[in-house]
């Protein structure tokens, strides 16, 4: 009898070993694709800090916004992609902190990255940064901007940032359906990117508000894709930067202009 308990107890005992291996072995393992994909995986956050100023002794006006911005810059074929964000009303006089949080996963070591400050009234730009700051290159990150005065005609800086074509010659551009509207992007480094529709361009430029807005372009390398429509917009807007001897640009517009101030292009600010 006392044999008959003891072989019944270990029957018990293989079977609570049984169905735990068991469960334990349909307990999948994560994938190195769900890790991809992020089955498994959370962002991970980190932060940027640094201080933006202005040397200028001057008082903001209630309301005044700073915002900066960290962007990846290094696509030479589409406008700078923000990564992270800083907005504040402004109380009292610089230096003013900041702190931008962004996704490490995110960044790659082989791209380019830059940190981009603006003190905004409501849509009148009243300072901006006028180079190019590098937040992980080891230095502090310490944002010069510079004064936009209202009493300029166009300013260079106002350049800065993403305009689709609008028009030619005085002709409204046709959207092409399936292609990229074609457009610029004015980087603070001095380069200008963007697309015919078709063909992406790549190249530099120069602007000085101070000699009426002035505006000329380093040759544009393109590529030669041949599209079967589209060509036409594209060549249009490829020989404007022979062309193109000023500016007038405000927080919508964007007007390129030949000799004698003669319209060549209008252009319209892509939000931000």
């Amino acid at each position: 009898m006392r044999a008959c308990w003891k072989y019944a107890i270990a029957l018990v005992f293989i079977s609570l070993f049984a169905v735990v291996g068991c469960d334990q072995s349909q307990q999948k393992a994560p994938t190195e694709g769900d890790v991809k994909s992020g089955v498994t995986a959370e962002a991970k956050m980190a932060k940027i800090v640094g201080e933006a100023f202005y040397r200028e002794r001057i008082a903001l006006a209630p309301g005044a916004e700073l915002i900066v911005f960290l962007e990846d810059v290094s696509k030479a074929d589409a406008p700078s992609e923000v990564l992270g964000e800083f907005s504040a009303v402004l109380e009292n006089a610089p230096p003013y902190a900041f702190e931008i949080s962004y996704d490490e996963s995110k960044i790659d070591s082989r791209a380019r990255y830059n940190l981009r400050a603006q003190i905004r009234l409501d849509e009148q730009l009243l300072f901006t940064t006028t180079q190019a700051y590098d937040p992980f290159a080891g230095s502090e990150n310490k944002l010069m901007m510079q004064k936009v005065t209202p009493s300029q005609s166009s300013d260079s800086y106002s350049l800065i940032g993403s305009w689709e074509l609008a028009t030619v010659a005085g002709q409204s551009i046709d959207v092409v359906p399936d292609m990229a509207k074609p457009s610029l992007s004015f980087l603070t480094s001095g380069s200008v990117t963007g697309t015919g529709g078709c063909n992406r361009l790549n190249g530099s430029y120069e602007a000085d508000s101070k000699q009426k807005g002035s505006l000329t372009f380093s040759p544009i390398a393109t590529t030669s894709m041949m599209c079967a429509k589209g060509m036409e917009a594209e060549a249009a807007l490829f020989k404007l930067f022979d062309q193109v001897k000023t500016y007038s640009a405000s927080a919508t517009e964007l007007k390129l202009m030949g000799i004698g101030g003669i319209e060549l292009a209008t252009l319209t600010r892509v939000a931000e």
